[in-house]
Order: C-alpha cells, then structure tokens, then sequence
C-alpha cells in the first residue's frame, strides 16, 4: 500500500466476513486485522443489516442501519453509524433506487453529523454486472461532496473478474494527502477449488472525508476461502435482487428455461402440474443462478420450489394462490 500518494508499507492482513440473508432480511460484517512489515497494526470492521418490504409489482422498499470503526497500535481510533433508507424499482435483471441517510462520523476526538443521498441503477446480461451510483454527501455542513462510481463483474465458471471507476466532485481534504478526484481498481478472483480461491487486486482509492482516512494506491494478492463460493456482482446487489429470483424464457419448440437465483441454496427443486407434480432438480452454474429445461405447453400452470429439501414454497415474482389443501402454489402464465 502507498498511504497518501507518499508513504509505502507492506502488511500481512487477515479479512474474515459473514453473512446471511433471507427473503426480509439480510446481515453481512467484515474484519481486518493487517500487521505491517515496520512493526505496527490496524484493525477495522463494519456490519450493515436491511430490513425489506413485501414487492408490490416492481417497487419495494428497505430500510438499512450500519456501522464500522477503526483502531491502530498508535492508540488512533474512528467510528461511524449510518441509518438509510431506499425505494427500489427493479425487475429479475435490471433496476434503479433512490435513497437517503443520516448519521454521524467520530474522528477519536469528535463526533460531527452526516447526510448523504443516493441514486442508482443496475443491469444484470447473463454472468455479467454493471452499478452505477452517485451518493452526494455532507458533513457538518462544512464538507460537501459527491461520489459518481461505475462497478462492473464478469462471472466465469472458474474465473470472476472485477473493475470499477469512480470520480468525486466538491469538497477535498488535501492536508490527508491523496488528493486525486478519481479512482479505479480491478480484481481477479480465480477459484481452485469450490470454496478456495485466489485473488489479485490492485488500484487506487480516495480520501474518506467522513472519517479522516488518506486516500493511497494498493496492490495485493491473497487466498479466500469460503463455505461457500460467494461473488457478489457488486456491493449492494443482495439489496436490488431477490434471494429466490425467478426467470421464464423459451427456447424452441415449447422448451422453456427455467431459471432461479438462490445463491445460499445447495439444492433447489420445483414441481408443478407441467412435470405431473413430481420434484424436478435443478443445476447450478456456479453463480447463484440455477436452471433446466423443460417440455412447458403455451397456458396458465401452477407450480412451487424449494431449497435445501425444505418446505415447498411460491416463487419470487409469481402470482400467489390458494390450493385445495390449504397451501399456496405459485401461478406461471406462459403466452409464446
């Protein structure tokens, strides 16, 4: 790493996460604990968890509370809480939020005030990602500055690539040095196994304003492991879609696909009257999407999934309705 654009040091860092989701809620934290070549450490965490509303055709809601903070060998310490709340637009592969937050930003010395906003938009083509985001932002009324940030993801069988680009405008802090107004970075993650990776990262970052930080240059090369694989496309991708997304498109001849979005899941069955209410699996392509092919007539059919042998359930995006047993079944309206 170059702190500052001028201060070099080389470290040896442990970076375990965690995270969990379901269909209202998910939670995810992440910890650095770095030992430097000179002698000296840092450590740092962060944990958000969102809460969300029920989908009203392509609309929902969310809101999130986070928190992070920072300590070094030099006894320096910064925190910072975050409340925000979100209204997404979005389908199975596409959408847009707006969103607003307020909170506070401790430096070791003093607490001052943060509001930022947010607008974004996202698409998903296949295994590939894009994330654009703008997040104006203020602090104490005395720093105002917005961010503009393009991610894209590249999700290959074995490989996962990763690019982004950013660019800030309004209030700098030159005395932190790193003064730039852009930034970039890439990323290549290539799995060796199923929950093994390696990954090679380099690029640059901007000053963090809110808490104090230098903005520097890095370079780094690790090993992951996991319990699972787990490639987000881009940071707030778990927000914009579903856990159990659904997908219908047809292929030839009365072949349709079906395709779901579970990336948590093991296994994932459906059954509906077009495979005579007999569990069919699915395959998995290695990231998050699982699919198959089936003889699905032109019509209305009823049909459910579920996830690791649990219990049967209605599909994300199907019109829900009551069984004659008392359950529900998800309705698929096939027209071509």
């Amino acid at each position: 790493m170059q702190y500052a654009d001028s201060i070099d040091a080389n470290a040896i860092a442990v970076t375990p996460a965690f995270w969990i989701d379901s269909r209202r809620a998910s939670f995810s934290s992440t910890a650095t604990l770095s030992q430097f070549s000179g002698g000296g450490w840092s450590a740092q965490g962060a944990g958000s968890g969102s809460l969300y509303t029920s989908r009203v055709g392509s609309f929902s809601g969310e809101i999130e509370g986070s928190a992070g903070g920072s300590t070094r060998n030099d006894a320096s310490r910064t925190g910072q809480l975050l409340a925000s709340a979100r209204a997404h637009l979005s389908t199975d592969t596409r959408g847009i939020w707006l969103g607003a937050g307020f909170g506070g930003t401790w430096d070791g010395v003093e607490w001052r005030n943060v509001r930022q906003g947010e607008a974004a938009a996202w698409m998903q083509v296949s295994n590939a990602s894009a994330f654009l985001s703008a997040t104006p932002v203020v602090v104490d009324d005395s720093i105002r500055y917005t961010d503009a940030q393009l991610t894209g993801a590249l999700n290959l069988p074995r490989v996962d690539l990763g690019a982004s680009a950013g660019f800030r405008t309004g209030s700098r802090l030159p005395t932190l040095g790193g003064s730039a107004k852009s930034w970039g970075s890439v990323s290549i993650t290539g799995w060796i196994a199923s929950r093994i990776a390696l990954v090679a990262s380099g690029g640059t970052y901007p000053v963090d304003l809110t808490q104090g930080f230098p903005g520097g240059r890095f370079a780094s090369l690790s090993i992951r492991f996991g319990s699972r694989r787990f490639t987000p496309s881009h940071e707030s991708a778990r927000t914009t879609l579903p856990l159990n997304a659904f997908a219908l498109r047809t292929v030839n001849n009365g072949v349709r696909e079906i395709r779901i979005r579970n990336a948590s899941a093991n296994k994932v069955e459906i059954m509906g009257d077009f495979t005579e209410w007999a569990p069919v699996a699915l395959e998995s392509d290695g990231t998050g999407w699982w699919s198959i092919r089936l003889a699905i007539k032109r019509g209305i059919h009823e049909m459910n999934v579920r996830f690791n042998g649990r219990n049967w359930t209605v599909p994300e995006g199907l019109q829900r309705k009551s069984d004659e047993f008392g359950g529900a079944v998800g309705v698929l309206v096939v027209e071509m």
